[in-house]
């Protein structure tokens, strides 16, 4: 696997992660009321904020370095191979 395609990777992994209720989940395991639970909540949205900021940023960068170097046309085709294979594209 490449260090790109392993920076996509990452960085989809990460934002997928970033919209998984985490917080409902822990408050209902817990049977947590307020306005504890609304601090846990908070605490968690944040954190999960931040963790999704930052898989956009290793997917974008990954996105913007190969579409400096095969053209906006051919990224999609691109970081959609990268994704599946693992492999970095054969740049022309």
């Amino acid at each position: 696997m490449t260090h790109g395609a392993l920076r996509l990777r990452a960085g989809i992994t990460l934002f997928i992660l970033s919209w998984f209720p985490f917080a409902q989940l822990i408050i209902w395991a817990t049977a947590m009321t307020e306005p504890d639970a609304g601090k846990l909540r908070l605490t968690i949205w944040t954190i999960q904020f931040l963790i999704g900021f930052i898989g956009i940023a290793l997917a974008g960068a990954e996105t913007i370095r190969l579409a400096r170097s095969l053209g906006w046309r051919r990224t999609p085709t691109a970081l959609w191979s990268m994704l599946r294979t693992g492999q970095a594209p054969q740049q022309s």
